[in-house]
């Protein structure tokens, strides 16, 4: 497949961060949040898509790119953004362009950039596609909401109870 392109969701995020964290604008903030520090994470925890040997460069280049995306969402937090569900909307937006342009790429490249087409074996979006078989899209986009219930359901009980 092709990955020449920076078209899968960790590598926007990566120039997301930049401008988010140079910016300190509240939306590229929300974005980093809601979908660059959960796609991270998934990634460092099944690195499924990565082909090369553990001390190859370029894994090492991953593991390194995939840590940085998820610890700097953590230090804006620490810093004092506070995540709002209200822009929740926008982050979807953004996230459904990004798979309709990676989807139009993917048709002309025959790639598979943000794993539209099929999950990269060993990724939890892998077990999601064995699970759901056909309707692997729509379950994923469940996914995408789960995590966000618990994500900021977790900012919502972790702000209640410094306030006490």
């Amino acid at each position: 497949p092709r990955w020449d392109l920076p078209l899968h969701l960790c590598d926007v995020m990566m120039f997301v961060e930049f401008y988010a964290v140079y910016s300190k604008k509240e939306f590229p903030r929300e974005l980093v949040f809601a979908l660059g520090m959960p796609g991270a994470l998934a990634a460092l925890i099944t690195p499924g898509e990565i082909y090369y040997p553990f001390w190859n460069i370029y894994y090492l280049l991953f593991i390194m790119l995939h840590v940085l995306l998820f610890l700097i969402p953590v230090l804006m937090l620490a810093d004092g953004f506070v995540p709002r569900v209200r822009r929740l909307p926008g982050c979807f937006a953004f996230l459904a362009v990004l798979a309709a342009v990676d989807a139009v790429v993917n048709r002309q490249l025959k790639s598979n950039y943000l794993f539209i087409s099929e999950a990269a074996e060993g990724s939890i979006l892998y077990v999601i596609q064995e699970m759901f078989g056909a309707w692997y899209l729509p379950a994923a986009v469940g996914m995408v909401l789960l995590i966000w219930g618990m994500l900021y359901g977790g900012v919502y009980l972790w702000r209640r109870w410094g306030r006490k």
